[in-house]
């Protein structure tokens, strides 16, 4: 896990690298073989969205939505 810095100015490929490892599943065995609903408030690039779900599916979720208020242009 680790900080990052805001992605509002950065490109799509600053926005992966800044958020690359940026999160971790504490406890596994709430994730495991559950689907989960992923929530954020504006997609802009949708790096976040990408890391979280990576994170969750290697810790065994069985399947990831993900829902936006809006998406960004």
């Amino acid at each position: 896990m680790k900080y990052t810095e805001t992605q509002t100015n950065l490109s799509l490929t600053e926005r992966e690298t800044n958020i690359a490892d940026a999160f971790k599943v504490r406890h596994e065995r709430s994730i495991k073989n559950n689907s989960l609903l992923l929530m954020d408030d504006v997609i802009t690039t949708g790096a976040t969205i990408r890391e979280c779900g990576k994170v969750l599916l290697e810790a065994g979720a069985k399947k990831i939505y993900a829902c936006s208020a809006a998406i960004a242009d």
